[in-house]
C-alpha cells in the first residue's frame, strides 16, 4: 500500500494524492464498502507518473476509507501488485 498524502474536499468531491512508486506501471484505487464490508475497486489508472485522484462519488457525510495500490506487469504479463521491483 501506498501512503497517502494530501486529502481535500471541495464541494461533493474528495481529492486525495499518493508518492510515486518506483517502477510503478499504474494505480488501484480501492474504497471500503460498508454494506458489503470488503473494499471495492474504483478505478484503475494506467500511467504510473499520474499520483492523484479525484472521487467525485463518494458520501461525504461519513467516513471514507480508501487505498491505493501501485502495479506492474511483469514479461510473463502477470500482474504484480505491492511489488518491489518488475522483473
Amino acid at each position: 500500500f501506498l501512503s497517502c498524502g494530501n486529502v481535500l474536499r471541495k464541494g461533493k468531491n474528495l481529492t486525495f494524492k499518493w508518492t510515486k512508486a518506483k517502477g510503478a506501471q499504474g494505480y488501484i484505487l480501492y474504497r471500503y464498502d460498508e454494506n458489503a464490508r470488503k473494499y471495492r475497486k474504483i478505478k484503475t489508472i494506467k500511467n504510473g507518473n499520474v499520483t492523484s485522484y479525484t472521487d467525485k462519488t463518494g458520501k461525504l457525510n461519513k467516513n471514507e476509507n480508501y487505498y491505493v495500490r501501485a502495479y506492474c506487469t511483469a514479461k510473463d504479463g502477470a500482474r504484480r501488485n505491492n511489488f518491489r521491483r518488475c522483473i
